[in-house]
Formats: C-alpha cells, structure tokens, sequence
C-alpha cells in the first residue's frame, strides 16, 4: 500500500524531514525503493518500513549520545575517586556503569569492572578515557551494537533520552500503518485531525510528544476538555514521533540545572531542499555548539541576503525548544516553545556585521551563570527590542562589583546605536554626537587621572547614568557643564544634542563609555615594560 503524506505545521514538517532521515540512512534518496519525494509530500510504500525501527534507535542514540559529554562524566568520576582516600571498588564502579550508559565501557571493550583496588582502578578508568577520545559516536554505537547486551543497553539509553520527547509505541505505530484499509468509507468523527485523509485511532496527547500536543496530566483543566476526544491516525503518530531527528540537540548548563535545547531551521521551500538546509544547518551547529543562536541567526542572514527573500516570515524562521521544569505533569515533562523570525530589514542590518564587521562577542556572569553578549543582543535585535536602556544596562553591568564581565563595550555601544538608526530608517547621521561624547569623556577621565582624582569617576559615572536613565536632558546639560568647566575643559554638548533624543542619547552615553574607557593596547605596552624594567633589574 502507498501513503501520501503532505507537509503542514512546523513540527508535522520536522516530522517528514526526521522520517526521510531514518529511512535514508546515509544512503541517497534514489537508493530507496518504494520513496517517492514532491515539493510538498512524501509517498511511501509499507516495505520502506521494513528495517525502521532499528534504523530509528540508531537516529535516536546519535541524536543523544554526545561523546565529549560521556568523557566529562567519565573524568569527573576519575578526579572522585583520586581524591577519596578509601573507596568502596564496587560502588564506585557501579555508579560509572550505570544508567543511562549502563556497562558501556564494560561492553566497549575497556572494562573497569575487573579492577582490584583504587589504584587499578584509576589507571583502567584513565586508559578508558584516552581510548575513547580516539573514537566517535558512530564507532561507539556500531561496537555496542555488535553485542546482543551492547543492544539492551542502547535501547536503554534511548528510551531514558526520549522520554517526553516522543511515544515509545514506534512498533505498534508501523503494525499498524500495515494493516490501514483505505478503502473503508469514514464517518467524520473518525478522521485524523491532521491529515483528514485516514482513520484516527491514536490519542493526540503526550503519546505523540510533551512538546506538542496535549498533557494528558492537564489538558482536562487547562483546555477544558478530554484529551482522548482527539485522535490522529498511525501515519501521522509515527511522522509526528520524527520530528526531533531534524533538530539540533544541545545540553547547556544554566544557573544549577542542565537543560536540553532543540533548535530547527523551518524553511519552507520544497522538502529535498528543506531536508538539505536541515543537514547543513546541523552540522554547522554541532561545530559550534557552544554559539547555537548566534549561527542560527548568521545563517538565516546568509540565507535572506543571498536568496533575495522578500516575504520572510513565510519562508523562513526558526525554533528554540528548551526544558521548562516548572511545566512538568505528574508524569511528564514540559518544554518552552520560541518561534523566532528574522524580517528582511533586520538581515539587512545584521549581514555586515556577520561576514565584514565583528559582531560584539563576550559575556557576563551573574553567580554561576553565563550570558553570552552575542546571543542576548541578537534576540532583541530580531524582537525589535533594543533601545538606550540596553546601552545603560551593559554600562551598569560594567561598572557592577557582583557581576563579571568580559566585553568591549565600545562594539555594544556602536551595535546599539548603529541599530536604532537603522530601525528608524536615519543614516549614522549621530556618530558625530557619539564621537565628540566619547572625547569628551576620555578628555575628562584623562585629567582626573593627572590630577589623582580618578576616585570620582564612579561617583560621576552614576550621576550621569542616573540622568540619561531618566531621559533628563536639562540636569545631565546641568552636570556636564559643571563638570568640564571645573576641570578647565572645553564643552563638546552643542543645539543638536539638546533638541534631538537620538543625538542627546548618544552623546550621553557615548561621554559615560569614554569616562569609562581603558586603553587596552596601553595597558599592554605599560605591563610589559613594566616586566622588561624588572627582568633588566634581576
């Protein structure tokens, strides 16, 4: 029997790329008896679902498995066990080969569990270490799935992995698919209420995903309704059951907690190019993993620019799915879904300072957690959410003695300002006011340091801020007057600061960030003369 399966929703679409994905198996599409691939559908017939199953825990263990995350666990176990002075070998070795890599080194041929004492115990976890730094994840899997208990511990590791994530019933999905009558007139409260077209008789609840759908721990309460009323047909469970082998998986750490992130670049162009983009798209992120929204965004950018996209927000966007504790049920887990679109202006403005600028880079820390610059700027750029008050945010940030940062602030300022002019369609006329800001402000932090007052700077720094925050031209032109005439220096605030905000603002600011300034290349040139002065003495 032939299935057709059209696209639809962003996640039914991850859904037919992930399936293509699975039956494809590094091979090429043409290879596949039984596939047919249009511009909007997919044909299938029921012996391309022969092997399935198998081929979609492989999916699922290479989505998963991260080799350099096992190695971290594996060498934190080590640095324990050194620095205990006693160790109980059994419980030790049990807590590395357990759950969800239950036996893997046992099985990936560098056993610990033979260890006689600590320090044989140590060495073999080490020679563990170093043996699979040379492997990848692929290997990996092909040695545990050679042995019928490497196998068990797959299906293991998987079934932990996709909890939440998808339905466990992929078997009884494909039996099912196998015996559809399509011949069999419907009655409309037995159709799919995703594709209209075959017999429902699957539960649209957290059996398909915790991502979608509804949470049959709450859907009573919070939609008003039995989540069993809606129903979907096997095809469609089992499309749906794909859609996370088209995203990108990434484990972060923030504040205490190690979240999954997922993120897909929906392009709605035809499927063998969308399927295309998908592939490119992952492995450009799994190269930088660690700058996940970044990449996303410089190769949307790219992708706009290059095709020419008028009409962005039909053709291109992206997901972020990220763990959400809080939404958990009884027996669930719950996810935040961010539909993010890129407009044609914004890429416009985006493209220099992704492939001829430097785009400002760096981050801050507030307690355990880490804030890289670039992300949080990109996000509200594509929001239309940046404004002055971010520039008073990261100035504040950088004078703060709780937070670290590690940023040029120069480069945010410039991006911040560079936007707003952008977004309200004015050329850089203001970089005139920023310049002589920025100079007037280094001037004025110039002669406090010759007169060994540089103590007042904080001091004025949060005078100033306090007035810009405010908008107060009138008592930031009061204090700025008051302060270079004190110190003998000419003023740089003319008429156009006074009646225009954008110029008022960027003088403003741009006079705190040179109060503020240090010279880096300086600072370097002094350090090391400073170490040339005291090798020369020695």
């Amino acid at each position: 029997m032939i299935h057709r399966v059209y696209t639809r929703d962003w996640y039914f679409n991850a859904g037919i790329i992930g399936f293509l994905k699975v039956i494809v198996d590094d091979k090429k599409f043409e290879d596949i008896k039984g596939l047919k691939i249009g511009e909007n559908f997919i044909e299938f017939e029921n012996s391309v679902l022969d092997d399935f199953e198998e081929k979609f825990v492989k999916q699922a263990f290479l989505k998963f498995f991260k080799k350099n995350i096992y190695l971290t666990r594996l060498e934190k176990n080590l640095k324990e066990i050194e620095k205990k002075k006693k160790i109980k070998l059994d419980s030790e070795i049990e807590k590395i080969e357990k759950s969800p890599y239950e036996n893997f080194l046992k099985l990936l041929d560098v056993p610990i569990d033979d260890s006689q004492n600590k320090k044989e115990l140590v060495s073999k976890l080490e020679k563990s270490i170093e043996s699979l730094k040379k492997s990848t994840d692929l290997k990996i899997f092909n040695i545990l799935d050679s042995k019928e208990d490497g196998k068990k511990s797959i299906s293991n590791f998987v079934k932990i992995k996709l909890k939440g994530i998808c339905s466990p019933n992929i078997e009884k999905y494909i039996e099912d698919i196998s015996i559809i009558d399509d011949k069999k007139k419907l009655k409309s409260h037995e159709i799919c209420l995703s594709c209209q077209t075959r017999k429902a008789t699957k539960n649209f609840n957290n059996a398909i995903s915790n991502i979608i759908g509804f949470n049959k721990d709450n859907s009573n309460w919070s939609w008003g309704y039995k989540s069993d009323h809606i129903k979907i047909c096997p095809v469609c469970c089992l499309i749906y059951n794909c859609a996370f082998i088209s995203f990108v998986y990434i484990l972060r750490k923030v504040e205490q907690n190690w979240l999954n992130y997922f993120y897909l670049m929906n392009y709605n162009a035809n499927l063998k190019e969308f399927y295309q983009k998908v592939e490119e798209f992952e492995l450009e992120l799994n190269q930088n993993s660690d700058k996940a929204f970044y990449v996303i965004i410089r190769e949307m950018t790219k992708l706009i620019n290059l095709k020419h996209v008028d009409n962005i927000r039909n053709n291109i966007n992206f997901i972020e799915i990220v763990d959400n504790p809080i939404l958990k049920g009884q027996s669930t887990k719950g996810y935040n879904v961010y539909n993010y679109n890129l407009d044609k202006d914004i890429a416009t403005f985006l493209y220099p300072f992704f492939f001829e600028k430097k785009f400002p880079i760096g981050f801050y820390k507030i307690k355990d957690t880490y804030y890289p610059v670039d992300e949080e700027l990109l996000k509200l750029a594509i929001q239309r959410q940046i404004d002055y008050q971010l520039v008073y945010k990261f100035i504040n940030m950088t004078i703060s003695k709780s937070i670290e940062t590690k940023y040029n602030l120069q480069k945010i300022v410039f991006f911040i300002f560079e936007y707003i002019q952008k977004m309200k369609g004015k050329k850089m006329d203001n970089k005139t006011a920023s310049k002589k800001g920025f100079k007037s402000g280094i001037d004025l932090r110039n002669k406090l340091f010759s007169a060994k007052k540089e103590n007042q700077i904080d001091g004025l720094i949060y005078g100033f801020l306090n007035d810009l925050k405010l908008g107060d031209r009138e008592k930031f032109l009061d204090k700025y007057i008051r302060t270079i005439m004190s110190h003998r220096l000419p003023s740089l605030f003319a008429q156009s600061e006074m009646l225009d905000t954008d110029s008022f603002f960027q003088f403003g600011y741009s006079f705190v960030n040179g109060l503020l300034y240090i010279d880096r290349d300086k600072e370097e040139n002094d350090k090391n003369n400073d170490n040339n002065k005291l090798t020369q003495e020695e």
